[in-house]
């Protein structure tokens, strides 16, 4: 008879010291391939929910600012308005009231013409009335500007910090 033949592909429970080591580090590896890749499995989802949650948070934090800011600039425009609305009667008003008399100075009482004093009353009224007119609009639109400007302002200042 021939020399036995020894080797784990013949006789498995007669396989050496050494084959049997190989096999049980192979099966340790292929184990601790598979812990680690269901572990990382695991944390990769835990961390992957977390991000979620912070960003969902993220999210609704950056939605009830932007409400926050939407409401704060809804109130300030509704003050501008009533400020802007204010100005713009105190302006005609004053306007008004300057309209009711006349901007050039009654004449003497004793002129032979009173309506022409080397200038024509008429259209020298008229002009400084066009005049008047034009300086209060510009005055009128800076006003408005300044208006403008402290609501803004004071919309910046009412910001959470």
């Amino acid at each position: 008879m021939r020399k036995k033949e020894r080797g784990f592909a013949f006789v498995p429970f007669l396989a050496s010291y050494w084959q049997i080591m190989a096999i049980g580090l192979l099966v340790a590896a292929v184990g601790g391939y598979i812990y680690h890749c269901e572990s990382s499995k695991i944390k990769s989802a835990e961390f992957l929910g977390g991000v979620q949650a912070l960003g969902k948070q993220a999210e609704q934090d950056a939605s009830d600012t932007i409400k926050d800011h939407i409401a704060r600039k809804d109130k300030a425009d509704a003050e501008n308005k009533v400020v802007r609305a204010a100005l713009a009667t105190r302006t005609r008003e004053l306007r008004d009231a300057r309209a009711r008399g006349s901007y050039v100075p009654a004449a003497a009482p004793g002129a032979k013409r009173p309506d022409l004093a080397t200038y024509n009353r008429a259209e020298l009224d008229g002009a400084i009335r066009r005049l008047d007119e034009g300086v209060q609009e510009l005055i009128g639109e800076g006003d408005a500007a300044r208006i403008d400007l402290d609501t803004a302002k004071q919309w910046i200042q009412d910001l959470p910090h």
